[in-house]
This record gives structure tokens, C-alpha cells and sequence, in this order.
């Protein structure tokens, strides 16, 4: 209902109250005489004119609902469709680790035993080659010396692999009678800011870390 519909209401509901008004005051004219009211060419003998602006009154509060609706000054229009589905969201694409493996000749620069740094007393070099899509093939050669100055040489050869977002440590032969051969064990192995590669892995009861230095 917009303003002026209130108003024509407003309007009909104030005619009502004062024919009612009039009709219940008894202001009225003459009951002898009759009064007639013409409209149109019709006349109407009404003997109390207050029943006319209830009328009146009642016709303008109900004239709004017979009357049209006034057009939407601000109709709205939906968007014409576009043809065929939308781009969609953009796949994406997982990010695959990226997996090293050394290669070439190295020399050993530091190795700890179960959290005893025994470097002084070790020396050794490995060769890592054959690098395929399984890893990378490996030999290392040690020579320890012993607190009498007793010294005992020792190869390992195996592989190095990557599964299951981790590498694994394998040693396939040796002529070190403490370990036996096909040993695998996880591995913790990264190429550190100074160059040096670092190996950490458990054989046995021994748990191992090793530094290398590459040779130029």
C-alpha cells in the first residue's frame, strides 16, 4: 500500500467515525421531513444523511483494494544464461617431494657411534653411482684403528631407495662378521648448508651418524 492509498483509507476511516458520530448523536434533520440526495440523475430519499458518509467512508477504505497496483519502478531482471558450464575451479596439482641421491666420490669427515664421536680413530671414503629409478648403488670403505694402534679394514656395499615419502639404508655384502648381509633400515639423509651429506641409520644396536665431504 503505497501513500496515497493510505490517504483514501485515512480519508474513509474519518467519514465513518463522523457518520457515526452524527448517527449515534442523533443530529439529524427534520424525521418529518425526508431528504433527498441525487447523484448522477438518480435521487435517493435518505432520511438520515449521516448514513451517507458511513458510506462514503466505507467506499474509500475498501477503493484501494479494487484499484491496480502501480508498476515497479525497479523491476528485476535475472541475467541471461551463459551457454555451456562454467570454467570451474582450476585443478590442483600436488606437489611431489623432490627426492636426492648422491653421487660421485666422498671422503669421510665425521662419524658418531651411539652418541660417541669417534672420528679420530676412522677413516674412510664411498663411491655412490648407478643411479637408477630404485636409488642409488653405494660402497664404503673403512679403516678403524683401535686404542693399541691395531688397524682393521672393513667394506660395505648396497643401496640407497626412496618409498613412502622416506629413504631406506641397505647393505647387501660386507666382510664385517657383525652384520649381516641384506641389513635394511630407515634413513635420515640430506645434503647440509657446508656441503656435507649426512647419514643417519641403525644397525643393529649401533646407531650411526655419518658426515661426507664430496671430492672435487
Amino acid at each position: 500500500m503505497d501513500t496515497f492509498d493510505t490517504f483514501i483509507v485515512a480519508v474513509g476511516v474519518a467519514l465513518v467515525l463522523v457518520g457515526l458520530y452524527l448517527f449515534i448523536s442523533g443530529k439529524q434533520g427534520d424525521g418529518s421531513r425526508n431528504s433527498n440526495v441525487e447523484g448522477f440523475g438518480i435521487k435517493i430519499n435518505v432520511s438520515n444523511p449521516s448514513i451517507i458518509l458511513v458510506v462514503i467512508g466505507i467506499g474509500l477504505i475498501l477503493l484501494p483494494k479494487f484499484l491496480p497496483n502501480a508498476p515497479d519502478l525497479n523491476p528485476y531482471i535475472p541475467p541471461d544464461p551463459i551457454d555451456g558450464p562454467g570454467p570451474g575451479p582450476e585443478p590442483i596439482t600436488p606437489v611431489q617431494p623432490t627426492v636426492y641421491y648422491p653421487e660421485g666420490d666422498w671422503y669421510l669427515v665425521g662419524y658418531t657411534q651411539n652418541g660417541v664421536d669417534i672420528s679420530m680413530a676412522v677413516e674412510a671414503n664411498a663411491t655412490f653411482s648407478a643411479k637408477s629409478s630404485n636409488g642409488v648403488s653405494w660402497r664404503m670403505e673403512f679403516v678403524a684403528t683401535d686404542m693399541w694402534g691395531n688397524m682393521s679394514q672393513y667394506f660395505y656395499s648396497g643401496t640407497i631407495s626412496h618409498a613412502d615419502e622416506g629413504y631406506y639404508f641397505t647393505i647387501k655384502q660386507t666382510n664385517d662378521p657383525s652384520i649381516p648381509s641384506e641389513v635394511r633400515s630407515p634413513l635420515v639423509m640430506n645434503l647440509e648448508d657446508n656441503g656435507q651429506l649426512h647419514l643417519e641409520y641403525a644397525i643393529g644396536v649401533n646407531n650411526i651418524i655419518i658426515h661426507w665431504m664430496k671430492l672435487n
